[in-house]
């Protein structure tokens, strides 16, 4: 009797024992790493969870420039944890391992299957199906940090040739900067017996929606070697397309080429040459002022670009100074949001010295983003006859189920448009809508224009000459936007 309880006892802890071992989640940190730049370089850490730690094993990755590689080595690829769950390895055991600038360490099991760790280099650290936890450390270098159009920017800085094309990045303060007018400056200049290109990207991800970008420089009379981008980039996305949307200008390397800017939705390694997936353009700025606005519109349905002559700041520019629109509507191509940014750069195409051997310079002058679900396209101009107001609304606004309620100020006094009996403007199933606003008295001498997104079960909420646009409309509408016409 007493033997089948001992035997019972054993196998109710042995049970126990496996419990532990198969559903304890242990926590995995880097506590740190030798410096960047460091010769010898090591990482460390620590596991923590209770486990019994001889059934797991560290994996670690290191980025170096644009790829990931395992470490210490492929076939030493597993590093031990310390019974008190501590745990170290070398890093730096092959080429510029001491200019890795993040590190990512895997708690696996003992055993992984075979083929699990990737050793190579690859643009993304494996994905470890096996993995328990992982944790990533940040060792790169103080960034340079830029204001720009009411954005943060990081400056971009590489020490090895990274994307794209094998280019070196500088973050030199004579190199990127932003004048006292506030514009952005970036340029190629040649360093010793190398050429620099330069990089900055917003902080933050920010999404679809409208984003405008202003250029203030001949882009079309730079090297033909040099490329001018404004573009979304998610780095941590690894499938070759990166959520990229891209406006850039160059002759890519052919000074005799016709076009000098394309627009492209990746991925596209050659435009032209990807047909649907690009389009090409001349820009040929109208005026010595180089002036161009081009919006790029990300939608779920479709993405838009736009490129126009001059510089506008409040609304899209009247068609009169379009340059070149395209639309791609192939649903399966257009990305979903994610960890992308938008970026800013001037580059050399396959890292090619510029023909002409000069510094080369972009100026940006503005940036800007916008979410809103409705929008003002354009309006007509102040005092003109008939006159009207023009917009759109995004994806997600089903059109039956809204309208759009305008307002006009005339004289310090709102009133509704078009009409005080017709207060309401329809959407169009393209999600476009058209608003006459000159249907009386002085309503050409507005200059002041208000539009709200209404659900079609909400108001009206009439204004015939307040002082004040309706509290009511501000609470009910879901978007609105505004405009003034000078």
């Amino acid at each position: 009797m007493k033997s089948a309880k001992l035997t019972i006892l054993i196998f109710i802890c042995t049970l126990l024992t496996l419990d532990t071992v198969a559903f304890a989640r242990p926590a995995i940190q880097i506590l740190g790493a030798s410096p960047y730049g460091a010769v010898s370089g090591r990482v460390w850490g620590k596991v923590s969870g209770g486990a019994d730690y001889s059934h797991f094993r560290i994996v670690v990755f290191i980025k170096v420039a644009d790829a990931w590689w395992v470490k210490p080595y492929c076939s030493r690829s597993l590093t031990r944890i310390q019974p008190d769950g501590s745990w170290q390895t070398e890093i730096t055991t092959g080429g510029r391992d001491d200019l890795a600038d993040y590190i990512i360490a895997y708690l696996v099991p003992s055993a992984p299957s075979a083929g699990s760790i990737a050793c190579a280099a690859n643009c993304e650290p494996s994905g470890i199906a096996e993995s328990i936890a992982f944790t990533i450390y940040d060792r790169r270098p103080p960034k340079r940090v830029l204001s720009f159009a009411g954005y943060k920017w990081l400056v971009r800085k590489t020490d090895l040739p990274s994307r794209p094309a094998g280019n070196i990045f500088s973050d030199d303060p004579e190199d990127v900067w932003v004048d006292r007018a506030g514009r952005l400056h970036l340029t190629i200049a040649r360093k010793g017996d190398r050429w620099e290109s330069t990089e900055v990207m917003r902080l933050a991800s920010l999404g679809r929606g409208v984003y405008m970008v202003q250029t203030d420089s001949r882009l079309n009379l730079n090297d033909c070697n040099s490329v001018t981008g404004a573009f979304t980039w998610d780095p941590w996305l690894c499938d070759g397309v990166h959520r990229e949307l891209d406006w850039e200008i160059s002759k890519w390397g052919k000074a005799t080429r016709s076009t000098d800017a394309q627009f492209v939705v990746q991925p596209c390694p050659e435009c032209p040459g990807c047909p649907g997936q690009c389009v090409r353009y001349e820009i040929n700025p109208a005026d010595a002022s180089g002036y161009i606005t081009t919006y790029i519109i990300w939608g779920g349905k479709k993405v838009e670009f736009r490129s126009y002559r001059g510089q506008f700041t409040d609304h899209f520019p009247s068609a009169d100074f379009l340059i070149k629109k395209w639309a791609y509507t192939n649903r399966a191509g257009i990305p979903t949001p994610g960890k992308e940014n938008f970026h800013l750069n001037l580059w050399l195409f396959g890292a090619r010295p510029p023909q002409d051997g000069k510094r080369q310079e972009v100026v940006f002058s503005n940036f800007s983003f916008s979410d809103k679900a409705v929008m003002i396209e354009r309006a007509s101009k102040l005092r003109a006859l008939p006159g009207y107001l023009r917009g759109m609304v995004t994806e997600g606004v089903e059109p039956a189920k809204y309208k759009i309620e305008v307002y006009v100020q005339v004289n310090g006094k709102w009133w509704s448009k078009p009409a005080f009996d017709r207060p309401f403007t329809g959407i169009s199933s393209e999600r476009t809508w058209s608003a006459p606003i000159t249907t009386g008295g002085d309503d050409e001498t507005a200059a002041r224009m208000a539009v709200f997104l209404v659900p079609i079960d909400k108001g009206p909420h009439l204004a015939a000459g307040l002082d004040d646009i309706p509290a009511a409309v501000f609470a009910d509408s879901i978007s609105r936007d505004e405009i003034i016409r000078r």
